[in-house]
């Protein structure tokens, strides 16, 4: 469809600050980036059949085995590159740990290797969590995720690039594969991601059928009052949460109902004027609206959404779901449409 294409490369030891990265194939080369190189330290996790163990140093010659010690030792700046390893039931919550714009965090495969976080049907947690929604500006990008519940939940300010993501018997309870809530889905960027196969209309694998509250993506700015430190959405202080932008997403043969949603309802902390970008991504065969942006009507509630949505492409949306339901293929409120087939 949008044939999208990666490009990984490392940063030699004499790279330093402003650096343009261009791409050559053949005679063609690509336009100019600019890409800064800044200080951090870099750790490694690889399989123990590659030294890996936890009770090892991190560096490249003594990497740890899991993400666990990696998260504990992180500062603002730092990348944990990951090789192949297959984790099973073996969560990586993140909790208080806050980067920034110019220094965040990140959680990257290595180039050629795709890390595999899975949870069994029987134990079901995110495999990457930001735990009580406390951690801030946080990169995931180029892992295999597989969990009934979230597979990511997302950070404020992060970046969520080229996961794969899908379930593992059959998503159920109010899930979503990629899930953003409860004051921490501001300034997020999630691109080149591909989800599939996530839950189900008839049960699957001794689980489901998935509720009508399981959906493909998720993001609202739900909370009660005083929950993360936020008042409801008309006093303060109010946790207005700022743009998403959504692009260049592959996501098909999803049976959780909804492809991309936005959903909010009672104290929500509301989007002041941010305009959502929803672009270039391709949904099929899914169950339920490919888009649907649902607000609550009701007096004093929340209704400042905006989203922007853009050349994008809906094959065989708006399928029927566990009971029955007739969908359209977009269901909007408060939100523009321009140039999507």
């Amino acid at each position: 469809f949008h044939k999208m294409q990666f490009i990984q490369f490392s940063v030699p030891a004499s790279a330093s600050g402003v650096c343009p990265i261009e791409v050559t194939v053949g005679d063609a080369t690509s336009n100019s980036l600019a890409f800064t190189v800044r200080p951090g330290q870099i750790y490694y996790v690889k399989p123990d059949t590659m030294n890996g163990d936890d009770g090892n140093a991190g560096s490249f010659a003594s990497p740890w085995a899991t993400l666990a010690p990696a998260v504990a030792a992180m500062q603002p700046g730092d990348i944990t590159y990951v090789f192949a390893v297959s984790l099973a039931n073996s969560e990586t919550a993140i909790n208080g740990k806050v980067g920034t714009a110019a220094q965040p965090f990140s959680l990257l495969a290595y180039p050629g290797h795709t890390p595999d976080l899975s949870f069994s049907p029987t134990n079901r947690r995110p495999p990457i969590w930001n735990f009580s929604y406390s951690s801030r500006f946080w990169n995931v990008s180029r892992f295999r995720l597989r969990s009934d519940e979230p597979a990511i939940d997302p950070f404020d300010g992060g970046r969520t690039i080229g996961n794969e993501v899908t379930d593992v018997a059959c998503a159920v309870n109010g899930a979503a594969a990629i899930y953003g809530a409860f004051g921490n889905p501001t300034g997020l960027t999630i691109l080149g991601n591909t989800i599939h196969d996530y839950g189900c209309v008839v049960a699957e694998n001794g689980a489901g059928p998935s509720s009508n509250q399981t959906h493909t993506t998720y993001f609202s700015n739900r909370h009660n009052n005083g929950e993360n430190g936020c008042a409801s959405w008309s006093a303060t202080p109010a946790c207005v949460n700022g743009p998403i932008e959504f692009g260049w997403n592959y996501l098909y043969d999803n049976e959780a109902r909804q492809g991309v949603h936005f959903y909010d309802e009672n104290n929500a902390g509301g989007w002041g004027q941010s305009v959502h970008l929803v672009h270039d991504n391709v949904i099929v065969n899914q169950v339920g609206p490919g888009l649907d942006i649902t607000l609550s009507a009701n007096p004093g509630w929340n209704t400042d959404l905006n989203v922007a949505f853009v050349n994008n492409l809906l094959i065989n949306n708006g399928l029927r779901d566990s009971q029955d339901v007739i969908y359209p293929v977009v269901s909007l409120q408060g939100s523009f449409i321009d140039n999507n087939a």
